[in-house]
């Protein structure tokens, strides 16, 4: 798992296990991951969240990647953000936040990072808005 491993913490890596739980009945195997990982990303949703929450607040693509990955790069930009963005749009990340299927770049980001705060709770309303984005993605993980 890539990011930050908190907001306002620095980008790292970290190897997570996963449990497998066979089906008595169907025999289906299921994979059971901490409640920060989606299927098919290498980085947290958190982080994700808090990238697309900075692109919202109109942070360069460069300096999201500097800040919120690790190990450092010649490129410019971030493609992943890109991706992000689309996956958003196309109902593959946070597929519960409605009304941004017609919203695309910095605006369908600072939609999710506004939605994503809101659902933090009201115990961290006075909390940084990162912490906000970021508890809120715990907070809409957990059901």
């Amino acid at each position: 798992m890539l990011g930050a491993l908190g907001p306002g913490e620095r980008a790292g890596s970290v190897v997570v296990s996963g449990r497998r739980y066979e089906c008595q009945r169907c025999g289906c195997v299921m994979l059971v991951v901490p409640r920060d990982l989606t299927a098919r990303r290498q980085y947290a949703l958190a982080a994700i969240a808090l990238a697309l929450a900075g692109f919202g607040l109109g942070e360069s693509a460069t300096s999201l990647r500097t800040r919120l990955a690790p190990g450092s790069t010649f490129e410019t930009g971030w493609p992943a953000l890109r991706r992000w963005v689309r996956a958003v749009a196309t109902g593959k990340l946070f597929r519960w936040i409605r009304g941004v299927s017609e919203l695309a770049g910095r605006a369908l980001a600072e939609r999710v990072s506004a939605v994503l705060a809101e659902a933090s709770g009201r115990d961290v309303r006075s909390a940084p808005f990162e912490a906000r984005v970021w508890a809120g993605v715990m907070a809409s993980s957990q059901s």
